[in-house]
């Protein structure tokens, strides 16, 4: 946009200087005789026209700045290279036409014309006046930095005096959003950060400013730590951890902690954690801290757990022999109550129940006869088996006398049992 313009109004300085320089005989230099005014980083064209005796052919051909003979101290020479941000448009006819790119400011100034022909040489004496300005003015809260929460203004200039009505546009990274002379921001933000520029609109003529970057400086925000490959790793692997921010300028300092209980250990201050070999010693928690001129933060904090498979196994046989031990007392502890809920103590008496019949019929020959019977007992049969760790043996129970009384039944045959001897059989517990 601001080559552009230039080349407009060069063409029609152009137009206006041939109609002057035609009718000028002889040796001869026009140039624009108002200043010329650019903006600080674009390009301008000098308009310049130059005449001489018909009869000579031209040579050479130079610009000075701010000197009064060129040919001293020139900043263009046909005769030599140059950089590219000096261009000579013109020829060596009767066009010394002059472009400088990426102005600044110590490119303001007086710039002469010279050309040398096959007999003679000349200067343009008055010389063309360039003002290279910022057309962009900008004022902020304080000098240079701008720091989130800052106030910017930023003021468009009208470099040209006339009658004629200007307006301006202004745009962000290239995008036209404002118009007016004077951009304000309050409370700046991350988000109005970019490129600004302002569109000068005069008299059919559109300059464009130079851009004014801004560039919005703050302390580290969402700060992070990442692992790599996970948080559960096998004893044995390769872990990383890495620390991320945003901060402007970058973060400058960086710094890892080990938390164990309530001492918080340092470890590096680089921006990654690297474990070699992990060992299950290296798991707990982690976080980092960053910092940059403006400011400090924390990370969140990330656990490290590290798996050792061989201890997982030793702690599963532990508590399986445990498992083990408990359940054989428990069951060695039922069965000896079982037992001792099922043998009878060996004091204990028991009690016995005997039947007799009777009466018996009476032995003439022996009254004391021996009469055998049967004793059901109350104890368990299993405790009462006979055998040779169990003998029999025999014991003698009281006499039994049964007998009836004549008033009773008279027709009866009085029975009396006498003194009989009776034996039981009685099966030792022991």
């Amino acid at each position: 946009m601001c080559i552009g313009h230039a080349q407009r109004h060069w063409s029609l300085a152009l137009l206006f200087l041939s109609g002057v320089v035609c009718t000028l005989p002889g040796w001869n230099v026009e140039y624009q005789p108002e200043p010329i005014y650019a903006v600080k980083g674009c390009s301008v064209v000098i308009p310049c026209l130059f005449s001489y005796p018909v009869n000579q052919v031209v040579k050479r051909v130079m610009w000075g700045h701010n000197v009064s003979d060129p040919s001293k101290k020139s900043i263009y020479d046909s005769v030599r290279k140059h950089p590219t941000k000096f261009v000579y448009l013109g020829n060596r006819v009767n066009n010394c036409s002059f472009q400088i790119n990426q102005l600044e400011h110590r490119d303001s100034g007086i710039y002469k014309f010279r050309f040398k022909t096959d007999k003679n040489q000349w200067t343009g004496v008055v010389g063309s006046t360039l003002k290279v300005v910022d057309l962009i003015s900008v004022t902020t809260s304080r000098n240079g930095t701008i720091i989130e929460g800052d106030f910017v203004n930023m003021t468009c200039k009208n470099i040209y005096d006339g009658p004629h009505r200007s307006s301006i546009e202004w745009s962000k990274n290239g995008v036209p959003f404002y118009n007016g002379s004077t951009l304000y921001i309050n409370n700046i933000s991350l988000q109005n950060s970019g490129s600004y520029a302002c569109m000068l609109n005069y008299n059919s003529r559109r300059t464009l400013s130079e851009v004014f970057r801004v560039n919005v400086e703050y302390g580290p925000k969402n700060t992070s730590v990442s692992i790599s490959p996970c948080s559960e790793v096998e004893k044995g692997s390769n872990v990383t951890l890495t620390c991320s921010s945003e901060a402007n300028p970058p973060v400058q300092r960086y710094a890892w902690f080990l938390i164990d209980g309530s001492v918080h250990h340092k470890l590096t201050s680089h921006f990654e954690l690297y474990f070699w070999d992990v060992q299950s010693y290296s798991s707990g928690q982690y976080y980092c801290v960053v910092n940059n001129k403006h400011g400090s933060q924390n990370s969140s904090i990330v656990t490290l757990e590290v798996k050792d498979e061989e201890l997982k196994l030793i702690w599963i046989i532990i508590t399986y022999m445990l498992l083990t031990v408990t359940l054989l007392m428990i069951i060695v502890y039922m069965k000896r109550r079982m037992i001792l809920s099922t043998t009878p103590d060996k004091e204990e008496t028991t009690e016995r129940y005997m039947h007799a019949e009777c009466p018996v019929e009476e032995s003439e020959e022996d009254p004391n006869q021996i009469i055998y019977t049967t004793v059901y007992m109350t104890t368990k049969p299993q405790t009462l088996l006979h055998s040779e760790e169990h003998p029999t043996i025999y014991s003698p129970v009281e006499q039994l006398n049964f007998s009836l009384s004549p008033a009773e039944d008279p027709s009866e045959e009085q029975r009396t049992c006498e003194s009989v001897s009776i034996y039981d059989a009685v099966f030792s517990g022991q």
